[in-house]
């Protein structure tokens, strides 16, 4: 089920399926600014990438559209909707919310899930998309065997016999998803084309792609999940002024001899429909397959969206449970939260005054309005993004909770590493707790480095990516692979962010010794809160906090 966001409220939402019988007859004026406090949507979920789901209306907020107020999810031969609308509370308040809470008893709670089938996969061995579309829990056969819609990757070289029966099913109304082609390898498949295909060079310069259909084969999507590059949301200038990549959005685009030929579902053309007899063509040259190592949330929204509105299968395997395993950084820590004083090389944080981390998890000043007021005892073992973390409290440290490192002309006091942080167990997972500062590089440069200690002496890199693994702790553009872990403000600026980045251990059965972590070459500091190691259980047994 999708994930609660209860600091989250919303004026505005947005249509993502305009076919959902439940939204028959509303239009997005009538989904925004309810009467009689303009909320439409609290405690909204955080939108899905995985699973078996359908995003009916989403929402946005500091970090972009990242909620959804109405969703459908799947289970067995039923579903889920799960709704945030302040429908109840509006009953003959709000004349939008009477007419969509009666459409949804009417239409959403009486209806069954779609019926969906596996993919028969054309895909050769070794091939790229198989593991994406295992990454992604969408379910494939190999072959034409079965009824399910079709997939053909661009590494597969379908026989004159396979393509004509693609081509009938196709033309019974079947569903074929091409994936991957470029102008060498469109040949492959072009007589299952109504028309000579042609793959054009895409603008090398656009570096996100927008929905700009209602087709029912982009429901779930917005733009937003196109996006893949860091944008200055604050520039009044040129809105894509300075605007980095953080995946590779597509280079070709299909030509059709006319307009009507195919129905261009995202601009640029990495995703076209193309009318086929009674059934259609997905092209899909939209480059989701390698963003997943980037921009995985979105990536997985593309991927497993697609592959619900064609009718295809997805199943999630069972969760994975934990025993945790956290360390602690008392002995290695070298800043509080609190700073003084900025720029006289001790203190706290980054040694930036004020604009300091005072108020995370709690007021730590012991001050409220000038006035003294009581401090609450520190927590030192919250779980943040669903995890739990042992802190350092500073009061009972010296002053020390978290390790900072030093950047390329900022903050020279603070140390290039730190070395020797003990965990002393076999892990399947590693959750770290970070922040950045002054962290503007491209997107996926490495602005430091974590270097794993086996106990049998073998070592690994954790390079700590910019956008990806943490963002700037002031920023407002989410990393694509970690979490808000927490986010507040301090005396200076809002919000102030602390994220988790979660790592897999290509060495479970190995148990790792100690960690240091390694400042990069660039002006960007890394900050340490916690380090926390997962060691997988067997599914029969529960998960509990480790040391």
């Amino acid at each position: 089920m999708p994930e609660i966001d209860t600091k989250h409220a919303a004026s505005e939402v947005w249509l993502r399926a305009r076919g959902a019988t439940a939204l028959s007859g509303l239009d997005e004026s009538q989904l925004s600014y309810w009467m009689p406090d303009n909320i439409v949507s609290t405690n909204t979920p955080v939108k899905p990438s995985e699973g078996n789901y359908k995003i009916l209306l989403d929402a946005g907020g500091l970090y972009g559209l990242k909620w959804t107020p109405l969703v459908e999810v799947g289970h067995a031969a039923g579903k889920y909707v799960v709704s945030s609308l302040n429908l109840v509370d509006r009953i003959g308040i709000e004349p939008a919310a009477d007419k969509l809470l009666l459409s949804l008893i009417r239409t959403e709670l009486n209806g069954a899930d779609p019926t969906t089938k596996p993919f028969r996969l054309l895909a050769a061995a070794g091939s790229p998309l198989k593991k994406a579309l295992a990454d992604c829990s969408i379910v494939t056969t190999p072959g034409l065997s079965g009824d399910g819609p079709v997939l053909v990757d661009a590494s597969f070289g379908p026989l004159p016999s396979e393509l004509r029966e693609i081509s009938r099913y196709l033309s019974g109304g079947g569903v074929v998803w091409l994936h991957g082609f470029t102008p060498d390898t469109i040949a492959k498949v072009a007589t299952l084309f109504p028309f000579v295909p042609v793959l054009a060079i895409a603008d090398a310069t656009v570096l996100t792609a927008q929905r700009c259909s209602d087709d029912p084969w982009v429901d779930s999507l917005s733009s937003f999940d196109l996006s893949w590059a860091h944008i200055d949301t604050g520039y009044r200038g040129d809105y894509f002024s300075g605007a980095k990549p953080t995946a590779f959005i597509g280079r070709y685009e299909l030509v059709t001899p006319r307009l009507t030929d195919a129905i261009r579902l995202t601009a640029p053309g990495f995703l076209i429909k193309v009318p086929v007899g009674k059934g259609a063509i997905l092209m899909d040259t939209l480059g989701w397959t390698g963003a997943l190592s980037t921009e995985a949330v979105k990536a997985m929204r593309v991927a497993t969206s697609l592959a619900r509105n064609l009718g295809g299968r997805i199943v999630l395997a069972p969760t994975k449970q934990y025993r945790y395993v956290t360390t602690d950084l008392s002995n290695v820590a070298n800043r509080g939260y609190i700073d003084d004083i900025a720029g006289d090389g001790s203190g706290g944080w980054n040694d930036s005054g004020s604009n300091d981390m005072r108020y995370f998890l709690i007021n730590q000043t012991g001050k409220n309005g000038g006035m003294d007021v009581p401090t609450p005892p520190f927590p030192t073992r919250p779980e943040l993004a669903g995890r739990p973390f042992a802190l350092v409290d500073p009061k009972t440290n010296g002053g020390k909770a978290v390790v900072v490192l030093r950047g390329y002309g900022h903050d020279v006091a603070a140390p290039q590493s730190v070395t020797g942080i003990a965990v002393d167990a076999k892990a399947a997972k590693l959750w770290l707790l970070q922040a950045a500062a002054w962290a503007n590089p491209a997107p996926a440069d490495p602005i430091a480095q974590y270097t794993i200690h086996y106990a049998d002496g073998e070592t690994r890199s954790i390079p700590v990516r910019a956008g990806i693994d943490v963002a700037d702790w002031w920023s407002t553009a989410l990393p694509s692979g970690a979490k808000v872990a927490w986010s507040g403000k301090n005396d200076i600026h809002s919000p102030v962010n602390v994220y988790v980045a979660e790592w897999t251990n290509p060495r479970p059965g190995i148990a790792i010794a100690t960690i240091d972590v390694t400042a990069g070459s660039t002006p960007a500091q890394l900050i340490v809160l916690g380090i926390t190691a997962g060691v997988e259980l067997p599914s029969a047994q529960l998960s509990g906090v480790g040391r």
